[in-house]
C-alpha cells in the first residue's frame, strides 16, 4: 500500500534503513511505517527530477525511465529511500494530474486533523471524477 503523505512528512520522519530482504526501509511518520508513498506535487526540476507539494521539495529518482517536464503536476508512487544522507523517492509509477488533484490532496492531508474535513474531501473527489478530470490527464504531456 502506498501511503498518502506530504514531502514534509517524508523528510521530517525518522528513517530506518533496510536490515535485509524481509525488513524493508521505511520512514516512521507518527505511528505509521511508510515504505511506499503516494505524493502529489509539481515537478520543479527535471534533471535531477524534484517534486514540490507545497510543504517541501524532494528528489525523485526513476530507474525505469519515468520522466516529467518542469511545471507538470504529477502523482508519484514509489519507495522512500536514503543515500548519503539524502532522502528521495524511488519512483515506481508517475501520473500527470490537473491542479484540482493537488488541491484535493492538500484537503486529504489536512483532513487527518479536521473532524468535518472528510466530507469535504469526498465531495471534492466526487466532483472531480464526475467532471472527467481523471480522463483529461491523458492530454498532459509528461
Amino acid at each position: 500500500m502506498a501511503h498518502k503523505v506530504s514531502v514534509a512528512e517524508l523528510l521530517g520522519g525518522e528513517y530506518k534503513a533496510s536490515q535485509g530482504e524481509y525488513d524493508p526501509a521505511f520512514v516512521r511518520i507518527g505511528l505509521r511505517e511508510v515504505n511506499r508513498c503516494n505524493v502529489i506535487g509539481t515537478i520543479v526540476s527535471a534533471s535531477p527530477m524534484k517534486i514540490d507539494d507545497g510543504t517541501g521539495e524532494m528528489k525523485v529518482l526513476s530507474f525505469n525511465g519515468l520522466q516529467a517536464k518542469e511545471g507538470v503536476i504529477v502523482r508519484v508512487i514509489g519507495k522512500v529511500r536514503e543515500r548519503d544522507g539524502e532522502r528521495f523517492i524511488s519512483a515506481e509509477a508517475m501520473q500527470p494530474l490537473t491542479e484540482e488533484w493537488l488541491e484535493l490532496r492538500k484537503l486529504e492531508l489536512g483532513a487527518r486533523h479536521e473532524p468535518a474535513a472528510p466530507k469535504l474531501v469526498e465531495a471534492t473527489k466526487h466532483a472531480l471524477e464526475e467532471r472527467g478530470s481523471a480522463a483529461e490527464i491523458q492530454e498532459i504531456e509528461v
